[in-house]
């Protein structure tokens, strides 16, 4: 089961004039899916930043491994980012996010 996470409407006006046309664009929507699993690990991120990836595998009951692909994951698509050190660094959610709705497969 996949959750979007959040969504941004953006009204946006862009002219782009040619030499023979003029481009526009309006109503950006941006969406972010996440699984189940990711969703936890958001949620674990928010309420305490310095979670390291053990305490999320045993919270989750998940192999470390497991949790290191999904932080992999979010991280790619820019949900998530790390800052300072590995040891002693914090994780930052990049995007504000709500439970919305949820999408059935």
């Amino acid at each position: 089961m996949e959750q979007d996470i959040f969504r941004i409407a953006l009204d946006y006006t862009d002219e782009t004039k040619g030499e023979n046309a003029t481009i526009k664009c309006a109503d950006a929507t941006i969406n972010a899916t996440v699984n189940d699993v990711e969703y936890d690990i958001l949620k674990l991120i928010e309420q305490n930043p310095t979670i390291t990836y053990t305490e999320l595998s045993e919270i989750l009951n998940q192999h470390r491994a497991t949790i290191a692909r999904h932080i992999k994951s979010l991280a790619e698509r820019k949900i998530i980012a790390r800052s300072g050190a590995k040891k002693n660094g914090t994780w930052k959610i990049e995007i504000p996010f709500v439970k919305s709705s949820i999408i059935q497969r």
